[in-house]
């Protein structure tokens, strides 16, 4: 919501506290759909360069199951 009404700031901080509890989770694809979720709010920000480089590092340490594939799948779209 907050990304919604162009509180683009506020957006990414809930979403680096959302990354932070899947880190602690252990949860590598929390963590990747968390990182989605900040890059999708730069995008719309019109910070393109700072949207890739987020869905770039996601990709990174997606494991290679189902749901990982999925994610990536998904990461590579945008």
């Amino acid at each position: 919501m907050a990304a919604i009404r162009g509180e683009s700031e506020r957006a990414i901080t809930a979403s680096q506290q959302s990354i932070e509890y899947a880190r602690q989770s252990g949860d590598e694809n929390a963590v990747a759909k968390s990182m989605a979720t900040v890059g999708a709010v730069k995008f719309h920000a019109n910070d393109l360069k700072g949207a890739e480089a987020v869905w770039r590092d996601a990709l990174d340490n997606l494991t290679d199951d189902a749901g990982g594939r999925r994610m990536r799948a998904s990461l590579l779209n945008n």
